[in-house]
């Protein structure tokens, strides 16, 4: 837990395991914002941002481009 001023960060960090998703590595400190990461590797990440939908239209866009 970090404290900037009178804001408080709380992150979930590290390996997971999910019985939907398996197991994970986890970043997140927004979970209404967490979305997952799965690489062709098979590796799975659930990341949290804000904006996150915003985030994630925008990879889309680029995978959709290449």
């Amino acid at each position: 837990m970090s404290a900037y001023g009178k804001v408080i960060i709380l992150m979930r960090m590290g390996n997971f395991y999910d019985k939907e998703i398996g197991r994970h590595l986890r970043y997140v400190g927004n979970h209404d914002e967490a979305f997952l990461v799965e690489l062709k590797s098979g590796k799975k990440y659930v990341l949290s941002c804000e904006n996150s939908g915003r985030v994630i239209e925008l990879v889309r866009d680029k995978l959709r481009a290449y």
